[in-house]
């Protein structure tokens, strides 16, 4: 097979880098760092996830040290001329025929002033703006002469990040770039049943591999923290990397937290995620559309998958992202499709200061983000606060944005007749939960079936059709509109996403 080394990382890094660039730079604006960071992290996972199918020639440190290089003031490396075939091919969309002596003119003209690679991408982005299209050869060597001048005279001083965001990237990097996968052989895949992860970043290396195409069906992830630890913290991990976030990428195996059970701390989706992106895209059969996405520790739990013995704990999700309205975010699942979510709670710390609350735009649930089919069984939710803000151009009354304590929304997206839903749910307990909503009623209109309405307060919206009744197993008793013990609702009208 392949030997996946320095030079193929390089080039990855260098593709991805030019994308960014030529998509966020206008006018001389500064490229966002949020805009790097998904670059740099899309070329780690690229090229992790390609390193369990092939063989590798490099460690974490020294992907770290080829990504510090990168943003450095000051390269010790500068560029390869595959880097700068990858990043000039990258820009101008393969039109460019840079001659060898115009490759190694730029290369020559980085290494001598220590340029970085994200300085050279930077320089190359803003002399391919207007790059010709024609077949002209003339003209295209004019143009590639440009490019060449551009590097030549790019400023050694020139910095693209400072050396606090080159660390922050540097520390996303190993969470969502790849994680750790060492404990992975992909050799005894096949033969293997058990995995035991002990560390933060083993978790999140978990989810770079099913991502990658390894769905763990019929086999057992236990998590265990680490010798002297009592929890598995993800506060530090930055935008968290849902477990299957692409469609065809499912998980199918189980998650457990062993018989003691293990505490997952500190959760975390800020204003930076993107779930188009990195959320599960959910084939939407009754509609024909792929606009519907699921979000959460695990992005989807179908057929045989399971979740068990798991404590979440401070929970931090603040979602803002408004570009897809079938966004459905749980703590646990962000998609529950025939799998089991058994003795799971979700709870805040006694720690001074700690916070425990779920905040997105459309459906949003405490356990399940949207649920199908499936099982509930032995859950605990307390001093959670689920959010659906809303978005100010959907209007307050828009069911689109919902929320509920236990499900977000409850729905099969297989399903053409809406009518279909079989969860099962027993052993659940509130204790403290706050549901807040910008409109009240508008929810409780989300969840007529016939004459029957399911509690607005663990349920935000189930889909039916006229005279149909969706109803969802063990929910069949809750006909009326009081509260549910343990769970309030409020309006929060004001604090939509403008």
């Amino acid at each position: 097979s392949n030997w996946l080394g320095w030079e193929d990382f390089e080039e990855k890094l260098a593709t991805r880098l030019t994308t960014a660039f030529k998509s966020e730079l206008k006018d001389g604006a500064t490229v966002p760092v949020d805009a790097i960071q998904d670059a740099v992290k899309g070329a780690v996972a690229a090229y992790y996830a390609n390193a369990q199918l092939e063989n590798t020639g490099l460690t974490e440190q020294q992907v770290k040290t080829i990504i510090n290089d990168a943003f450095a003031k000051v390269s010790f490396t500068g560029v390869s001329a595959e880097q700068v075939k990858a990043i000039v091919n990258a820009a101008v969309s393969g039109t460019s025929t840079l001659t060898k002596s115009q490759v190694q003119a730029i290369v020559d003209a980085a290494q001598a002033k220590n340029l970085s690679l994200a300085q050279v991408t930077k320089a190359i982005a803003d002399a391919t703006k207007n790059f010709p299209t024609t077949e002209d050869v003339e003209k295209i060597n004019e143009a590639n002469a440009k490019i060449v001048a551009a590097v030549e005279a790019l400023d050694k001083k020139a910095s693209t990040l400072t050396a606090k965001q080159v660390e922050e990237i540097m520390t996303a990097v190993t969470w969502q770039g790849g994680g750790v996968t060492t404990w992975f052989d992909a050799a005894t895949y096949d033969s293997a049943k058990e995995y035991t992860l002990t560390t933060p970043e083993q978790v999140a290396g978990l989810a770079t591999l099913v991502n990658g195409g390894y769905n763990f069906e019929g086999k057992t992830i236990t998590l265990v923290p680490a010798e002297g630890k009592t929890e598995i913290d993800l506060s530090k991990s930055g935008n968290w990397t849902p477990i299957g976030n692409t469609r065809g990428s499912e998980f199918k195996g189980t998650i457990s937290g062993g018989k003691n059970g293990v505490v997952i701390d500190g959760l975390t989706l800020d204003d930076q995620f993107n779930a188009v992106k990195n959320g599960y895209l959910i084939n939407c059969s009754s509609t024909g559309n792929m606009d519907k996405v699921g979000v959460g520790f695990v992005a989807y739990l179908g057929e045989g998958a399971k979740l068990s013995n798991i404590v979440f704990e401070d929970v931090n999700v603040n979602i803002v992202d408004t570009k897809m309205d079938g966004i459905c975010f749980g703590v646990a699942v962000g998609y529950l499709d025939g799998g089991t979510i058994e003795n799971v709670t979700i709870r805040k710390s006694s720690t001074e200061g700690a916070t425990n609350k779920i905040s997105t735009v459309y459906r949003t649930g405490g356990l399940v983000g949207a649920a199908a089919k499936g099982t509930i069984k032995n859950v605990t939710i307390s001093d959670l606060t689920v959010q659906s803000k809303g978005w100010k151009k959907l209007g307050a009354d828009d069911g689109h944005c919902v929320a509920g304590a236990l499900i977000g929304y409850a729905r099969d997206f297989a399903d053409d007749t809406y009518q279909k839903l079989n969860v099962s749910i027993s052993g659940v307990k509130y204790n403290r939960v706050v549901v807040q909503v910008r409109n009240i009623a508008a929810m409780k209109n989300e969840l007529k079936s016939g004459t029957e309405i399911a509690y607005y307060s663990i349920v935000g919206a189930r889909d039916n059709v006229t005279g149909g009744k969706a109803t969802i197993a063990d929910l069949s008793s809750f006909t009326g509109e009081n509260p549910v013990t343990g769970v309030t609702v409020e309006e929060k009208p004001d604090e939509y996403v403008k």
